[in-house]
């Protein structure tokens, strides 16, 4: 029996003696990245029961490792509390031993499960989701970092909760995290908010929004003698239907409503109306004469003394003409959208014989002297759907529409227009998105949404709201970021918008003037037409007092839609009809205009005068800053671009396979509209590379009678080092010329003084 024990003892140190050695070989493997071999080794050491507490220490070192994937860290600290418990009930020596085998000790088992609770902390941290977070401090229960965790989620539930200030949400909170630190704020907040959602309901003075607030809340603890008040006066607001205008029937009930609510915005929507029948026809004393009836019931609200500016202006003599009888007829014309030559218009059309569906897309073109019959442009309109232009890039290219609620663009190609694809950066599913336009450079898209977060309360698109059933919109601009994607929306700001009602916006060519619809400004209808400038290059939310246009283009109907033509001298608008619209334009007042612009445009072909769709891009040579891209039309080569005055321009034709070529144009000290006509012709790369085609640069400045390079010279000069770049085996010439001035040997050494310094 002894030997035999003996020889057991024996085997058993033998093998405790190999598995050590394995193990050490494991962590070699470790330490040299041969993580495969070294992980081999550490699980069959656990699983055989070899040595638990070093097979786990090296995977838990193992699987935390930053350039082993997939990283295990749960696993792994699973593995460290189990060693953790292991090394406690070692004794002293045992756990020296380890320490000096392995490098384990409870110091280091310790830090490594620090390291994993505060990686996988800042990872539930950053993911922003609750539903980690609590995943965290369940499998991390009763450590200092899932207690952490559990203030960081409450920090930023609350912080949910704030970004999105209700009555439902902080009542939730309170009722969902009693024991919060945040209870008393959330308390105080909830008063605040409720007294706001209260004020909301009551002071636009609509009976829905009321009845729904006392539904909602029929406990609410500040109701009083005014609650009533308000909706009294909101009931009788809605029995004045204001959206239908003027009602013989409720002559004797406007001026009493009038003095019984004055000033709030109510009053002065009523007195609009009353005033009416008066501006119809044409009795502008006797609407002059009714406001200062009731002005005195108005201290403090300015806008009644701007509508009295408005009416008190000299007559404005503006005729109005019909577009066409070809494009007019017994149907529905309207939402004009025309090029920036003016040579081709699209529009929408409902009930004609030749539509598709219900609302499609028509186009016409100015040829001769007239406008050609339209047709219906089948890529664009369904069947089934409604289709309506927005508008068109300055290139006649880029198309915005509108579609089943969405706003849509396509683009032009060779085989006609491109499918439509939805703006994702506009359309959403909960908010109504319209009136959608491009600017003239092709870098910005305004448009109207009734989003939440507009200025003043919500009100939806399509209920009933400040007179009417279009809601309080706001007027948003996107702008295109260098990838080529559109940023997120950007509010025009409050001196555009207001609680009320903003549409139609149109950011005239000249990238400075804004057209653009609202009831919320002063104006002497249910929606006016107003100007307003931008005030800076790089910023979107400055712009001067808006101007309403007047009477003579705004009257008590509702107005917008306008579009204004490149020379700023005519507005395109829809006039409704009875039983029909059609589509109109009229003279713009000279005070009225937009700043001047130069209109370039002609045809871009290759050497055999084929037609090319190339790039144009126009840049400021003071600064070499890209102001615009567009292209020429696909099938036929034309291009238009518009240049506000002001600027000295740089502009280049570029298309792939072909050198790029430029020109200029210095507009610093233009101050009239002008057009130009300029073809370009593009030579192919392989041409000049076989020698077969020279280069010519026009972008390239001199002083007169210097040789100094001016850095308007440069983006030019850039372009061909990049070409050369590219092709390292071409060799080129460089002739420089000088005017006719001078000596001759004086203008040949200044030739070839203006040469190297381009080859400089």
């Amino acid at each position: 029996m002894k030997l035999n024990l003996l020889i057991i003892s024996i085997l058993v140190l033998i093998v405790g003696k190999a598995t050590g050695q394995n193990l050490a070989k494991g962590y070699e493997y470790l330490n040299n990245k041969e993580y495969a071999k070294a992980e081999k080794i550490f699980v069959k050491a656990v699983n055989k029961s070899k040595d638990i507490v070093a097979g786990k220490y090296g995977l838990a070192v193992l699987y935390t490792r930053n350039d082993f994937k997939p990283q295990k860290p749960l696993q792994a600290y699973k593995y460290l509390k189990d060693i953790d418990t292991r090394m406690r009930e070692f004794s002293s020596l045992k756990r020296k031993q380890y320490e000096k085998n392995y490098g384990i000790s409870l110091f280091t088992i310790d830090t490594l499960k620090n390291k994993i609770l505060n990686d996988e902390f800042q990872k539930a941290v950053s993911s922003g989701k609750i539903s980690v977070m609590d995943y965290y401090m369940t499998i991390y229960d009763g450590t200092q970092q899932a207690k952490k965790m559990s203030f960081y989620k409450d920090s930023l539930i609350y912080a949910g909760v704030k970004s999105n200030p209700t009555v439902y949400n902080f009542r939730k909170y309170i009722n969902d995290f009693p024991n919060s630190k945040y209870i008393p704020d959330a308390k105080y907040k909830l008063d605040s908010v409720w007294k706001n959602e209260y004020k909301c309901a009551y002071n636009d003075l609509e009976i829905n929004d009321i009845l729904r607030f006392e539904k909602q809340y029929p406990n609410y603890p500040y109701y009083n003698d005014s609650s009533n008040i308000y909706k009294g006066w909101a009931i009788k607001a809605r029995q004045l239907s204001l959206y239908n205008g003027y009602l013989p029937s409720m002559k004797d009930y406007y001026g009493k409503f009038i003095i019984e609510t004055a000033p709030r915005e109510i009053a002065y929507q009523t007195l609009l109306v009353l005033i009416e029948p008066l501006l119809n026809s044409g009795k502008i004393k006797d609407a002059i004469d009714t406001i200062y009836k009731y002005k005195p019931y108005f201290k403090g609200y300015d806008k009644i003394d701007k509508t009295l500016e408005i009416l008190k202006r000299p007559p404005q003599k503006i005729k109005a003409e019909s577009l066409s009888k070809n494009i007019n007829s017994d149907a529905y014309e309207y939402m004009p959208v025309l090029t920036a030559d003016e040579k081709t218009i699209y529009f929408c059309a409902e009930d004609r014989n030749d539509n598709l569906g219900k609302e499609d897309i028509f186009v016409s073109y100015f040829k001769n002297g007239k406008w050609t019959k339209p047709y219906v442009v089948k890529e664009l309109s369904t069947v089934h759907g409604n289709e309506a232009p927005l508008s068109i890039s300055a290139d006649g290219n880029t198309l915005l529409l509108f579609s089943n609620g969405d706003v849509f663009i396509a683009h032009k190609t060779k085989y006609g227009w491109s499918a439509k694809t939805p703006i994702r950066e506009i359309n959403t599913t909960q908010y109504w998105e319209a009136d959608a336009t491009i600017t003239a450079d092709g870098n910005a898209i305004l448009f109207a949404s009734d989003r939440y977060g507009n200025i003043g309360s919500y009100h939806q698109f399509s209920n009933h709201f400040h007179g009417d059933y279009i809601g309080n919109l706001d007027l948003y601009v996107i702008v295109k970021q260098d990838d080529g994607s559109w940023s997120e929306p950007i509010n025009l700001g409050p001196t555009i918008n207001t609680p009320f009602a903003e549409r139609t916006p149109f950011l005239h060519p000249d990238m400075k003037t804004l057209y653009f619809s609202s009831d919320g400004h002063a104006g002497v209808g249910k929606m006016d037409i107003f100007k307003t400038t931008r005030l800076s290059d790089t910023s979107w939310t400055h712009w001067s007092e808006p101007v309403n246009l007047g009477l003579g283009i705004n009257t008590p109907k509702k107005e917008y839609g306008y579009k204004i033509s490149t020379d700023g001298t005519k507005a395109y608008y829809t006039q409704f009809l009875k039983g029909q619209s059609d589509i109109y334009y009229l003279t713009l007042p000279e005070n009225m205009r937009p700043e001047q612009v130069v209109v370039v445009s002609g045809y871009i072909t290759d050497e055999n005068k084929n037609p090319l769709d190339a790039k144009i891009i126009w840049e400021n040579l003071e600064n070499t800053e890209k102001l615009g891209t567009l292209t020429s039309d696909p099938q036929t080569g034309y291009y238009t671009i518009t240049l506000p005055v002001g600027k000295n321009y740089g502009f280049y034709v570029s298309k792939s396979g072909y050198y790029p070529i430029s020109d200029n144009i210095d507009l610093r000290n233009q101050n009239k509209n002008m057009t130009i006509s300029k073809d370009f012709t593009l030579i192919n790369i392989d041409k000049i590379l076989q020698g077969q085609a020279s280069i010519e640069l026009n972008n390239v400045f001199f002083d007169f009678n210097k040789y100094q390079l001016k850095k308007e010279s440069f983006p030019e000069l850039n372009r061909l080092a990049d070409f050369v770049k590219l092709h390292k085996d071409i060799k080129i010439e460089i002739a420089g010329h000088t005017d006719a001035k001078g000596s001759d040997d004086y203008n040949m050494k200044l030739s070839q003084q203006r040469a190297d310094a381009v080859k400089n």
